[in-house]
């Protein structure tokens, strides 16, 4: 029997599902990096003590509603972004599976992985980059990796959002054969803009395993 891994307002938990087993896509999937808004979802900077800039907000959101090609989008972030040193968000954050998964699977599916851990934020950084991934894994096309991230200020960690990698997402990626961005504007304010993921098919026999550390 299969299982599906659910996230439950903080909460994980692994309950029956039922899933023919020729329907997974067993893949080697990786988290490579995020680009994330110039301001927050109202226009304030990300760090200091700067004004709402409504200008920059509408600017983003005309962006991302025409398609929202990244090379655009990073050049517009530059012009857009508050002046000054340390604007940029400093990020931390994890990813983690939810969805069908195998039993076998079920007690290390619903791990966090770090993709900057809390006590080494990237700090000041609009274009972070990631190092994490799955290897050998099945995705059926309810799996979703969720990708969390906070901008994490030394008084308090603030959310920058939620966003879900889902099953279209990676077949493209693997159709693709490259890295592949996927626009997630619109899941989080425009306040992270796009992942880049890279996905290929796992090679047959190959045990599915976690490729990162645990959040902490």
């Amino acid at each position: 029997m299969k299982t599906s891994v659910v996230l439950v307002i903080g909460l994980v938990f692994a309950v029956p599902c039922v899933c023919a087993a020729n329907t997974a896509l067993k893949v080697n999937l990786s988290i490579m990096g995020a680009v994330v808004g110039p301001t927050k979802w109202t226009g304030a900077p990300w760090d200091g003590r700067g004004k709402a800039d409504p200008k920059a907000v509408k600017a983003v959101r005309k962006l991302m509603q025409g398609g929202g090609e990244v090379a655009a989008a990073i050049a517009r972030i530059k012009e857009l972004a508050p002046k000054g040193a340390a604007s940029a968000p400093d990020v931390t954050g994890y990813v983690i599976y939810t969805g069908p998964t195998s039993r076998e699977l079920a007690q290390i599916a619903s791990t966090r992985l770090a993709l900057a851990p809390k006590h080494e934020p990237m700090e000041n950084n609009y274009q972070p980059r990631f190092d994490v991934g799955y290897r050998g894994w099945p995705v059926y096309r309810h799996s979703l990796f969720r990708l969390v991230l906070w901008d994490a200020d030394r008084s308090h960690a603030e959310p920058m959002g939620v966003v879900k990698i889902r099953y279209r997402d990676i077949a493209r990626a693997v159709e693709s054969g490259k890295p592949t961005w996927v626009n997630v504007a619109r899941q989080s304010y425009n306040q992270i803009l796009f992942v880049e993921i890279r996905a290929s098919k796992a090679a047959p026999g190959v045990s599915a395993k976690l490729d990162g550390a645990k959040y902490r």
